[in-house]
């Protein structure tokens, strides 16, 4: 297991690579990278979308036809749809010139959607797209409340303290109401006008925050009610468990001396509060780097991908693809991303030339510059080269061999709310894992796929005719018996496992000649066997795996699905990781 610091993984190492050729551009539209191994890369940006992020997908697809006619090598797509087309899921107009541009050698980078964390809630369906889901980083903004009391609280800000060293009161809104009946019960700063200014005037304004609020951003309504009340600093007050989900970057306080605390520590400051009570705040707007692993974001649409045709979760019965959904994580939580100041979308962003964002809109780009990073490395490396390197090579443990954690959610059917908590992710959370930009230019393995192994999926697709394929596409079904677990994929993942099952895979060595050894992590009741176990294999050369599973318990439920992995270890070192996924079970 690799222990260096999750973010320089990808962002530091990208920005040091910016300056030897390597670039990645940012945005919340459509981007497409040229990268070449000698020159600099060159960024196409086309307009497809309108001033309110929505559009056509005829405007779209011509965008993307026109940059495969420029030239381009990478397309980074922070769009989609929010739910299923039906029986268009893998055939709809935005697939099908996605996988026209993967024919002509583009690598299509995809975001998954934010719509996480009930499952199935993953947008980007088609196994020739790379579906990228978000994470959290390990960057921070810490700020600090002192209280005259000798008690210091830790939170987080983007701006600076409070003028020197001097001591303010602090008066919370709720107590400079005239009715607490007016107040919204759960953010009492969310009207500026019924607040007291001659109560907040020269003193730290404490509001709280306790639930999701139609409207502006809590931080912007509070900074409105803080500077409206002639109060010189903000305390922004977060009832809720886990701030970092929340996207702590979006405290839009620009330059009023502000923080935000929660959990805890909030429940601690509200117990210690007394009248009369002074205090300053103290630091933010310098970034730490704690080193701790990245976790999964609530709002990252999770998996299982859906089946062609169906467009809802059920409990039990719900048809699974056989294609893992998303394929991989990378930091979209808090990401710097450049604004324009003339915007008048977004008031919380209005004048200012970058904003911070979540989503996984900001996790795309990201994966977008490793493909370049690795282009200009292996410039002869197909896109699915690129995307089986980047998938073996991801990172899914911690250094203390625990998988990386994830956010989720369940619901109270008593109170009729939900809570938020952590657990320990799967494949359907972050697909291989977290990227790993380095690993990825010496994967050992790949598994390579071809335009007409594509083709061959959609026509094993039971809701497709050999002729909606070849509307759809243009290609005809090659002849044969087709099947979807047959795709050369970095992965096995298994909607239905009746008895047992073969899947076929083949590797091409990209490295020296090395000796591999497959090492196998049964998923619950499932019995794995790869054959030929050991083998060796020269550079450039290919080599044939069958790996069978076998059910040994019936299992209908979703919750139920088994995960497991099979990884080929090695003489040199090389560990290519393939995770495998199986939901519904029966054993005959």
């Amino acid at each position: 297991m690799r222990s260096a610091p999750w973010m320089l993984t990808v962002m530091e190492r990208i920005v040091l690579e910016l300056r030897q050729g390597i670039m990645e551009y940012q945005s919340s539209s459509m981007v497409l990278t040229t990268a070449r191994p000698v020159a600099l890369p060159h960024e196409h940006v086309y307009k497809a979308l309108n001033a309110e992020g929505t559009g056509r997908s005829s405007d779209i697809i011509a965008a993307i036809d026109q940059a495969v006619k420029d030239g381009v090598h990478i397309l980074s797509l922070s769009l989609g749809g929010s739910t299923p087309s039906g029986n268009v899921t893998y055939t709809n107009g935005l697939s099908m010139a996605c996988l026209g541009a993967v024919k002509a050698g583009v690598y299509v980078v995809h975001a998954g959607g934010n719509t996480g964390p009930e499952p199935s809630t993953v947008v980007s369906y088609s196994p020739w797209l790379t579906t990228v889901g978000a994470t959290t980083m390990d960057r921070s903004y810490p700020a600090y409340l002192y209280t005259s009391d000798g008690q210091s609280y830790s939170g987080l800000g983007l701006t600076l303290g409070t003028p020197g060293t001097t001591n303010y009161a602090l008066v919370r809104a709720a107590d400079t109401v005239a009715s607490q009946a007016n107040l919204n019960p759960d953010f009492d700063c969310d009207d500026a006008t019924l607040l007291n200014k001659k109560l907040i005037q020269g003193k730290i304004l404490i509001c709280t925050f306790s639930g999701m609020i139609d409207g502006l951003n809590p931080s912007i309504s509070s900074r409105i009610a803080a500077k409206a009340t002639g109060a010189v600093g903000l305390v922004l007050v977060d009832g809720r468990v886990f701030l970092e989900t929340y996207s702590p970057g979006s405290l839009n306080f620009l330059n009023f001396p502000s923080i935000m605390i929660n959990g805890k520590t909030a429940q601690l400051f509200a117990q210690s509060f007394q009248a009369g009570l002074t205090g300053r705040l103290s630091g933010g707007g310098k970034a730490e780097f704690t080193g701790l692993p990245p976790k999964v974001a609530t709002f990252s649409s999770r998996g299982p991908n859906v089946y062609e045709g169906f467009t809802e979760v059920s409990p039990t019965s719900h048809p699974v693809a056989d294609v893992l959904k998303p394929n991989i994580v990378a930091p979209g939580v808090d990401i710097w991303a450049a604004y324009s100041p003339l915007q008048t979308e977004k008031v919380n962003f209005q004048g200012q030339k970058w904003g911070m964002i979540s989503g996984t809109s900001m996790a795309t780009p990201h994966l977008a510059g490793v493909v370049a990073l690795v282009k200009q490395f292996h410039p002869d490396w197909s896109p699915s080269t690129i995307a089986s390197a980047l998938a073996t090579t991801a990172i899914f443990l911690d250094s203390l061999d625990n998988p990386l954690v994830a956010y989720d959610q369940e619901h109270d059917i008593n109170t009729d709310t939900k809570r938020l908590f952590k657990r320990p992710g799967n494949a359907f959370d972050f697909g291989h894992g977290f990227v790993d930009s380095w690993a990825a230019l010496d994967p050992g393995l790949i598994f390579d796929a071809t335009y007409t192994d594509y083709v061959d999926f959609l026509c094993s697709v039971g809701s497709l005719s050999p002729a909606s394929v070849q509307a759809a596409s243009g290609a005809t079904c090659s002849p044969g018996i087709h099947k979807s677990t047959d795709l050369n994929l970095p992965s096995i993942t298994i909607g239905i496992l009746t008895g047992t099952l073969s899947v076929p895979r083949v590797v091409t060595n990209v490295g020296p000649l090395e000796t591999y050894t497959a090492v196998i992590f049964n998923p619950t009741d499932v019995e794995v066997s790869v054959d030929p176990l050991t083998f060796t294999i020269s550079p450039g050369k290919t080599q044939s795996l069958t790996v069978t599973l076998k059910a040994l318990k019936n299992a209908v439920y979703l919750n139920q699905t088994s995960f497991g992995r099979i990884e080929l270890t090695g003489s040199w070192g090389h560990r290519v990781k393939v995770p495998v996924t199986v939901t519904y079970k029966q054993t005959s």
